[in-house]
């Protein structure tokens, strides 16, 4: 359901332990991700298709993947028997080496050149030039990797990813991508995917114009190669790997894992198609009508009715009226269709939930409240009333009760999801951890002084709980404790508990410094701390933070971006006060 705060992810994080492995001397071996902590600039990848190039001459720059393995890598590190980035190291060439910023998800199948491609891409559209990747041919090592299990190499991605917190996807060919038919691969996106890691699907620069050309001549290819996968009949080079990983999704649900897959595929789709389409003017007239109709119904078919609205406001037309009166009768139709049955049954539950966004989008919180709480009986009749896949629902309707003033109804919705998380998870799992949050947020979302007397503590120890859980699970660094911290700094703020609110701040300064002492995150933390300092009649102390953050904003922003001009302003405030 597309209006959620919450990611739906109702699997276990760690079932890849959960696959059998022959190989007992690596048992012990958990991958911390600190293991492989680190990674390279774009500039060494291009170095190394360079050097594959000056060895091998033209052809080089078809060679995948895999081909880099064993004609360049492999030779280059054999005398040391090494990754090649720490071969790098021992020849002095530390630059472009650091701490990864990206998790790099790639087929070994397609070119190496095609990968470098696709990055070069990323960093012009994101101004992402400072990234570092963790890239695993260069960042693990080659030799004995046949030797490694099945349990090593999972959890090596999955911990690395779940550090990191950013995947880059790289997709081609665009019309049926190699990525989608590996098992690793597909491994790699449902972990992002689960532990909420953000997703970039990139595409190198001539899969990315054929993409663009073919979404007016042949729309349904693209859509049709994003909605199949099947992990069950994804290929791996070794067939063991290929069956562990399959065992180990048939623990969570093989269905459940494609859906979720394909969900957001097709959500990156039509996200990419409409940002694809407002170069429209550049395109004939008649193909620009054909796409923009194909978009939309993409749009309304996975739920953005917030890109449906961007897209009518971007190429306004008559015709829309009598779309969107089509549009009403088919919602119509959906509405006596389910109205009419006797019984409501899992069957019809799809159609209840497109209607039930739709109700939602057109702000009918009543209706949409009365369709999925119809849901939520259905399943709680055909699967119990703790199963998990009710999760979601109550996250829809806590939401949409939250729109409707009816707090009481949220607060159940919410603390019942705990207790199905705590049950299906385990109490230290972040899917119980989103729902702790959950719970809080909807306490203090009237402000602090408002909370409830005997609601005080509870806040704090769910806002509290939940950071535990997510700086075990997920590490200091993830965006998840970034914002449990400042959630709970807030609120401790709020109840004038300043010494822990500045403990928090500090911490979240700290953390951040260690790994980007410029970065922007560093600044916010800064300017928390600040506000709390003040409070405390601290100005000295908060001018000086206030001072380091400025120096930030104006490195990373620039001095006229609104922003900085926000800090400058606070510290003009705080010399005053002082």
């Amino acid at each position: 359901h597309g209006g959620s705060r919450i990611l739906r992810c109702a699997a276990p994080m760690f079932a890849c332990c959960q696959a059998e492995t022959d190989n007992s001397r690596y048992q012990a071996i958990e991958s911390d991700a600190s293991e492989f902590a680190v990674g390279v600039h774009l500039s060494v990848l291009k170095d190394l298709l360079a050097t594959a190039i000056a060895q091998y001459g033209a052809q080089a720059k078809d060679y995948t993947t895999s081909e880099m393995q064993t004609k360049i890598v492999l030779p280059a590190t054999s005398t040391q028997n090494c990754s090649y980035l720490e071969y790098l190291k021992s020849s002095q060439q530390t630059s472009g080496i650091g701490r990864p910023t990206h998790f790099v998800s790639h087929a070994w199948s397609n070119r190496f050149s095609d990968a470098i491609q696709a990055l070069d891409n990323f960093e012009k559209q994101t101004d992402g030039f400072q990234n570092i990747y963790w890239f695993d041919l260069v960042v693990v090592s080659q030799h004995g990797t046949s030797t490694r299990p099945f349990k090593w190499w999972c959890g090596t991605f999955q911990n690395n990813i779940r550090a990191i917190g950013r995947v880059v996807a790289i997709f081609s060919p665009w019309n049926k991508p190699v990525y989608i038919s590996r098992a690793w691969c597909l491994w790699e996106l449902y972990c992002a995917i689960n532990t909420q890691s953000k997703i970039d699907i990139v595409l190198p620069d001539t899969q990315r114009f054929a993409f663009i050309q073919t979404l007016t001549s042949d729309f349904e290819t693209i859509e049709s190669a994003l909605s199949h996968v099947n992990v069950k009949d994804a290929k791996a080079f070794k067939d063991t790997d290929r069956k562990n990983i399959v065992r180990a999704v048939e623990s969570i649900g093989i269905a459940k894992v494609n859906n979720l897959i394909t969900e957001y595929l097709r959500k990156w789709f039509s996200a990419t198609a409409l940002a694809a389409i407002e170069t429209i003017d550049e395109w004939e007239s008649d193909n620009k009508e054909l796409l923009v109709n194909r978009v939309r119904s993409l749009l309304i078919d996975v739920g953005d009715f917030e890109g449906e609205q961007k897209l009518l406001e971007l190429f306004p037309c008559e015709d829309w009226d009598a779309a969107a009166d089509i549009q009403d009768d088919q919602m119509l139709r959906y509405e006596l269709e389910t109205a009419d049955q006797t019984t409501d049954t899992p069957e019809i539950v799809p159609d209840l939930l497109l209607l039930a966004s739709f109700r939602k989008a057109q702000n009918n919180h009543d209706a949409a409240m009365s369709l999925f709480k119809r849901v939520l009986t259905v399943l709680e009749n055909t699967s119990g009333r703790n199963h998990p896949e009710l999760i979601p629902l109550l996250y829809d309707i806590g939401e949409l009760a939250e729109l409707q003033h009816d707090d009481k109804t949220a607060r159940l919705c919410y603390e019942r999801a705990i207790v199905i998380n705590e049950m299906t998870y385990g109490p230290r799992h972040i899917n119980t951890a989103r729902s702790l949050c959950c719970l809080a947020d909807l306490l203090r979302k009237n402000g602090e002084k408002n909370v409830l007397e005997n609601d005080v503590s509870t806040v704090r120890s769910l806002y509290e709980r939940a950071l535990r859980i997510f700086e075990s699970e997920s590490g200091e660094e993830h965006f998840t404790v970034k914002h449990t911290r400042r959630k709970l700094g807030q609120f401790l703020a709020g109840i004038n508990d300043f010494e822990g609110a500045k403990t928090l701040y500090t911490k979240a300064v700290n953390v951040k410094e260690k790994v980007d002492p410029n970065h922007t995150d560093v600044a916010d933390a800064l300017c928390d701390l600040a506000d709390v300092l003040v409070k405390q009649g601290e100005f000295d102390n908060a001018k000086k933070a206030l001072e380091r953050a400025l120096a930030i904003y104006e490195k990373v922003s620039g001095a006229n971006h609104p922003i900085t001009q926000n800090v400058r302003e606070k510290l003009a405030s705080v010399a005053l006060k002082k």
